[in-house]
């Protein structure tokens, strides 16, 4: 059960961190954009695409066992 409980913590602490890592880059979109060169709708559209591929990866990497 101890073991159940800290593996239970662990996905809890990183679903979060996974989490607000998405809402974060929204304040940083404005200089985001400036820094690439880029406007704003195509900065948005960067983080959109590093977002799906983020998602679809993501299954990718576990491991059974």
């Amino acid at each position: 059960m101890p073991g159940s409980l800290a593996r239970l913590i662990w996905l809890t602490l990183g679903a979060f961190a996974i989490g607000t890592e998405g809402f974060m880059i929204t304040g940083l979109l404005p200089a985001l954009a400036r820094d690439l060169g880029v406007g704003l709708p195509a900065a948005g559209h960067f983080v959109t695409g590093f977002s799906l591929a983020y998602a679809i990866g993501a299954g990718h990497g576990h491991t059974d066992g």
